[in-house]
This record gives structure tokens, sequence and C-alpha cells, in this order.
């Protein structure tokens, strides 16, 4: 009796295990992707008219170029059409710090020569008013990117250097960042809003 009554148990934490670990494992890998494309009411031109107001109020008070600012967004958000912007209104892929309310999403990173999806912790924003400032606090502060960022973003002539500064501070794990960045501005004008 008893020797029935422990392979039962045995039978059923096996058939348990054989149940639990598929699934717990599928649900680890169920994390949405940052980059997933949004059902949005807006073009593309309407999307950069909407945040060009708060780029060139904040990028004036900066001392940097708004068309630097509306390319990153542009870039990194696919024209606020990623769910990570529509969503979370997280222009810039920045990723949460300690104590940053987050969401955790897949994002593609490029690493040791190989591009790999990730899961990422991404700072959460009420609006992209909120995003483009707090985006150009970390980047004054020099906290993520380093002091000398900041400095040749607000120094450097142009859009194509900051481009190479951005790319060479490690803002973007891209290493054809610079040249997407600079192609994007040169696609849309943003020069026109400097």
């Amino acid at each position: 009796m008893r020797r029935r009554l422990s392979l039962r148990y045995f039978l059923a934490f096996v058939l348990l295990f054989i149940l639990i670990v598929p699934l717990s494992l599928s649900l680890r890998d169920n994390v949405p992707d940052s980059r997933q494309k949004q059902a949005v009411a807006y073009t593309k031109e309407e999307f950069i008219k909407e945040i060009a107001p708060t780029v060139q109020t904040a990028a004036a008070s900066y001392g940097l170029r708004p068309s630097l600012i509306l390319g990153q967004a542009v870039l990194a958000s696919d024209y606020g059409r990623d769910l990570l912007a529509v969503k979370y209104h997280n222009l810039f892929g920045i990723r949460a710090q300690a104590g940053d309310n987050s969401v955790l999403l897949k994002d593609e990173l490029y690493i040791d020569n190989v591009w790999q999806e990730k899961n990422v912790r991404f700072k959460i924003y009420h609006s992209w008013d909120e995003a483009v400032y707090d985006y150009l606090d970390l980047l004054k502060s020099g906290d993520l990117w380093g002091d000398r960022l900041y400095t040749q973003m607000a120094t450097l002539k142009g859009y194509k250097g900051p481009a190479q500064s951005l790319q060479g501070a490690g803002f973007s794990t891209d290493p054809d960042y610079a040249s997407k960045l600079t192609q994007v501005i040169e696609k849309n004008d943003l020069t026109q809003y400097d």
C-alpha cells in the first residue's frame, strides 16, 4: 500500500514537473518587443511636427541643435510608432535606473559584433514632453554617457560631428548609429527646426 501511494506521488510529481517547466519557460519568453509597431493616428510628418515645439524649446535652453534631438527621437522610436514610444512615451530608448518607474521589454542590441535580443528595463514617462526634458537632463549630467558628450554636442558645428560623438559615447550599440542619424536628419530636413 505504501509503495502504491509513493509511486502515485512520484508519478504526479513527474507529471507536474513536465507540465510546469515548459510553461514557465514559455512565460519567461513572453516579454513584449520594444520595437513592435503600433497602430497610430498620425503620419511621420505629423509626429515630427508634434514634438518639434517641445524639442526646440528644450534644445535651446540646453544649447543644442533641435535637429539632432528630433533625429534621435525619430530614429529611436520609428517616428513615434513603436511600443516603447506609444505606450510608455519613451522616445529615446532610455533605460531605467534604480527607482525609476519601468517596464521590461525585448530590445535588439549589438554585442560582440552580433545583433542579440535582450530583455531590458526601460524608463516609463507620462508624456513625450517629459521624455525630451529627461533625456536632455541625462545628457547634460553626464551620468550615462560621460561629461564630454554634452560638451561635444553643444560645441561641434553641424550635425555630423555630434552624431559621431553620440556613437562614440555609446548612446546606441548600433555600429551604424551616426550614419543612420545623419540620414534621418537629412531625409526629413530636420535642420529647418534649428
